[in-house]
């Protein structure tokens, strides 16, 4: 069934498609918008960050844990920058890490934007301050021999010929390092 332009246009208005399903012959797309009540994150006093909730809450080892993050950048920038997306342990251990290129966009798939895709990919030197803030669903696969427990998920940006991440900043924790806590991740497994 087409959408109407007008109905169309206001369902864009702010928001990005983040996932698209087959159902029985049908398309579904689901559009988001930047969340409202979350608090920004700066990387560097370059990029600012809207973390968004994590799809899950409790994973199985070997589930993919998709991150919604909101970009923005605060100055135009000419490098293209990258990311680290980190699990840690409670005890702030790094169980496993991914690292790519930090590009909003892509084709919409059940597990997020898929930059690999293609569609509107657009890396961090084509981004503007005039931007509004743009969805990038950076995500990690548990460890099949993960244990039991409680998780965090991390990210940090960085430029790859320098590769000391950006220092972090927010308005709730001052200084946090070189990551921003995205979200916790709950895993168990069934014998």
């Amino acid at each position: 069934v087409p959408i109407l332009a007008d109905t169309q246009a206001a369902l864009e208005n702010g928001r990005t498609i983040s996932e698209e399903f087959l159902y029985e012959g049908y398309t579904v797309h689901l559009y988001e918008a930047p969340p409202a009540d979350e608090q920004t994150v700066i990387f560097g006093d370059r990029f600012e960050l809207l973390p968004g909730p994590l799809d899950l809450t409790v994973y199985q080892p070997g589930d993919t844990v998709v991150t919604k993050t909101w970009w923005r950048v605060l100055e135009p920038v000419k490098e293209d920058y990258s990311y680290s997306l980190i699990l840690r342990r409670a005890d702030g251990a790094a169980i496993s890490q991914v690292d790519d290129s930090l590009r909003v966009g892509g084709m919409p798939t059940p597990l997020g934007l898929d930059v690999k895709l293609g569609g509107d990919v657009r890396s961090t030197s084509q981004w503007s301050p005039d931007d509004p803030y743009q969805l990038a669903t950076p995500n990690i696969v548990l460890p099949v021999d993960l244990l039991p427990g409680d998780y965090e998920a991390w990210i940090g940006v960085y430029f790859y010929q320098n590769p000391q991440r950006l220092l972090v900043s927010s308005g709730k924790a001052g200084l946090v390092d070189e990551e921003a806590r995205l979200g916790k991740v709950a895993a168990f497994s069934v014998e």
